[in-house]
């Protein structure tokens, strides 16, 4: 009797352990498609690792070969140029060089601007501001990556990219002996003069060269202002721009009465623009307006542009909407939480429709605007990059688009959604600044039942239970034999 039980209990204790193997990974029966856990997965992310070993790990690591692609490269005679930064260094740019390659990318930073003496010395004393503690490479994006997954149409062209430093949208030519603040604002300087060693060196000026130059928010200002002046330094290489979220409007503050003149930033717009940059616009549109400051608002200047540009542009830029609006007047909220808010959202989308309709109905440019909170859609933050490249407007991403604007010449390539009364975000785009989406289309549902797996927390609590199942087992048999052992 006995020696059957003792058998019995062998048998239990082998199925127990080989349970074990299962539960804790060795045989994934509970997570198929799951990645086996492995220890030095937490390495990094470890309080007491030292510095040294990180970096010694993270040499260790291997790197893609589309990382680290950007060159620092100086400006040649950059003083004599006025290529400087606000606290008087020397401007750089950073070089991805395809000798096989007659096509360029030039793309400019993103990064606002200052508008007070704080808020510029401030700035002068960080990488928006100085050039002394630039890398000496950098992993470029969206157009200036050299991965063919994450930029398939410019992977293979030669990458140029201005990292921001000047604080003036890329338009300034005031020294610190002109300026009001004693700083250094020449971004048009540091264009000016990137472009001209790019010709003195690699001839980019040359019959069937071409060009993509832009950048996203006050690059994309950037862009406007300079891209018809460099048009006329590289002929008769073509050149072609793109502005993502650097499309602003003359639209009133929330709270701000309407009609009433110009909006309230644009007082603060033309201080800056003449106190502080002495600003250089496109040269067309200034002959053609009042006041030059206004050629740096899209809807004003884009007539007047001879180079095809694409122009990205949520219908809510979250940027004018919370950034540039005066302390004398609320924040809009997003998303909004009075009535008054949402009717001042609706009005607000309308007018973003309404100043692209020039672009829409443009036979060489185009247009990728969704009903979405955000600013740019390809800019430094890689988190949110993500997420807004990802938006779809009929199934066109904000890169698919572009691209087919670019290989049509503009004759595809515009996809905007109509203005809403009420804000209603666009599924694709929602984000936690939105008030609500729209319903997404339903989706075929099959009557045939799907195999479920277990994964995450979950599979790990059953994982632990099914164990624990398995001890007690085993300690009760095993207790029940050896008392019948010891009343034999």
């Amino acid at each position: 009797m006995w020696c059957q039980r003792l058998v019995l209990t062998l048998w239990l204790m082998i199925a127990c352990f080989v349970g074990g193997l299962q539960d804790f990974g060795f045989v994934s029966s509970l997570q198929p498609h799951g990645r086996p856990f492995k220890l030095n997965s937490l390495k990094d992310s470890l309080p007491n690792i030292q510095p040294r070993a990180r970096r010694e790990s993270s040499r260790r690591r291997v790197r893609r070969k589309h990382t680290y692609n950007l060159k620092r490269t100086p400006i040649r005679d950059a003083k004599n140029r006025n290529a400087l930064c606000l606290d008087g260094s020397e401007a750089v740019f950073y070089l991805s060089r395809n000798s096989d390659s007659k096509y360029w990318v030039v793309q400019l930073q993103e990064g606002g601007s200052c508008g007070t003496y704080e808020s510029c010395l401030h700035r002068s004393r960080g990488p928006l501001g100085s050039s002394r503690n630039y890398s000496d490479y950098l992993t470029g994006t969206f157009v200036a990556s050299d991965d063919p997954q994450e930029n398939p149409m410019f992977s293979s062209w030669n990458k140029v990219f201005v990292p921001y430093c000047s604080g003036d949208v890329f338009v300034g030519r005031r020294g610190k002996d002109q300026n009001d603040y004693g700083m250094d604002m020449c971004g048009h300087f540091i264009v000016k003069a990137i472009f001209f060693q790019l010709i003195e060196d690699y001839r980019i000026n040359k019959p069937g060269t071409e060009i993509l130059f832009g950048g996203a928010s006050s690059g994309g200002l950037g862009m406007f202002a300079n891209i018809d002046y460099i048009e006329g330094l590289v002929k008769p290489a073509e050149i072609r721009g793109y502005n993502d979220g650097g499309w602003f409007t003359l639209y009133p503050n929330f709270g701000e009465t309407a009609n009433a003149g110009p909006p309230f930033f644009f007082q603060v717009l033309s201080y800056m623009f003449h106190n502080l940059w002495d600003g250089f616009v496109d040269e067309t549109c200034r002959a053609n307006m009042p006041k030059a400051e206004a050629c740096l608002y899209g809807e004003l200047v884009f007539k007047h542009l001879s180079a095809p540009v694409y122009v990205f542009v949520a219908q809510w830029d979250s940027y004018q909407l919370q950034e540039l609006v005066h302390s004398k007047f609320p924040t809009m909220r997003l998303p909004p939480e009075l009535p008054s808010e949402a009717e001042y959202l609706g009005k607000f989308g309308k007018n973003t429709h309404r100043s692209l309709r020039r672009v829409i109905n443009s036979q060489k440019d185009g247009v990728f605007s969704p009903a979405c909170f955000m600013h740019s859609f390809s800019g430094d933050n890689l988190t949110s990059t993500k997420q807004t490249l990802a938006c779809e407007i009929d199934g066109k991403t904000p890169y698919k688009a572009f691209s087919e604007w670019f290989i049509s010449n503009g004759t595809r390539g515009t996809y905007v959604e109509e203005p809403l009364d009420i804000p209603e975000c666009n599924p694709s785009c929602c984000s936690k600044l939105c008030i609500k989406c729209r319903k997404p289309r339903p989706s075929v549902v099959y009557d045939e039942p799907t195999p479920q797996t277990i994964s995450g927390n979950g599979a790990s609590r059953l994982q632990q239970s099914v164990v624990t199942i398995w001890i007690c087992a085993v300690l009760i048999y095993s207790f029940v034999f050896w008392r019948d052992v010891v009343l034999l």
